[in-house]
């Protein structure tokens, strides 16, 4: 007795990795038993695949994908590692966004890349990158489970290198920057341009412990630049400003007894 006959999507022709998949390059073809491929047209066209497919191979779930990954990187993007130590790497963590800013060590360059490079001290030579993995100074992933030496190693959860995904145009440039100076990451938590503008920046007086032992704030407050402050003595009256004549913080020496 034969099985029961399905339709499995099929690829008609090569499909390369990361291209989205179009009507004229599957077409759905009977099997018998049980179906090792996706059943229905409208789950495959127009996702990409996530690697090769050639023609003739039943297309299953895990070849396609919105917007696939490998090794972590999407379609078009390269990892770039780049060095980093405690202070420069921000102490991120795979899949922070974080700003590369660039310090030039002042060598300077000769090709026109390196000299506008060069023109970009203390700028953001990328921003709006995210970190593909972190490395310490022995080559181990940070937060890797291969083993307990990870963990209990000394500096083992210090950053030395920072893998970042990047386009080729941005590698080539983050290559030329670090033979020129420093990169530093800098965390983007508002990556569409929402940071806050300084200005709406309030300042806190920090915690103190008085002392009698409570938990207080500083009494010095940063005050607005054109906030003024006088001393007035007892029983005197300050000086007030007129026509082309300055105010006084004292009492005025011309007054009788």
């Amino acid at each position: 007795m034969q099985g029961k006959s399905e339709k499995i999507v099929v690829a008609t022709t090569s499909i390369s990795a990361g291209t989205p998949i179009t009507s004229g390059e599957v077409t759905l073809k009977p099997v018998t038993g049980l179906p090792s491929g996706l059943l229905s047209m409208s789950a495959v066209v127009g996702e990409e695949a996530v690697h090769g497919i050639v023609a003739g191979e039943p297309i299953i779930a895990s070849m396609i994908a919105k917007k696939p990954t490998r090794l972590g990187l999407d379609n078009g993007q390269v990892g770039l590692w780049i060095n980093v130590n405690l202070v420069t790497s921000a102490l991120v963590h795979p899949g922070d966004i974080v700003d590369v800013l660039f310090a030039s060590n002042g060598s300077g360059g000769t090709s026109q890349a390196q000299q506008q490079i060069e023109a970009m001290q203390g700028e953001v030579l990328v921003s709006g990158t995210r970190v593909v993995q972190v490395a310490n100074s022995n080559g181990q992933i940070i937060g890797a489970t291969s083993g307990s030496s990870v963990t209990n190693a000394a500096n083992a959860t210090v950053p030395a290198a920072v893998e970042l995904a990047v386009s080729q145009q941005q590698a080539t440039q983050l290559v030329s920057a670090q033979t020129m100076g420093t990169l530093t990451l800098v965390e983007d938590p508002w990556p569409n341009g929402q940071t806050l503008a300084t200005t709406d920046f309030t300042p806190v007086a920090p915690n103190v412990v008085t002392s009698g032992g409570t938990v207080g704030t500083t009494s010095s407050t940063i005050a607005p630049a054109t906030s003024t402050s006088t001393t007035t003595p007892t029983g005197t009256t300050p000086a007030t400003s007129g026509s082309g004549s300055k105010a006084q913080g004292t009492s005025s020496s011309n007054s009788k007894p």
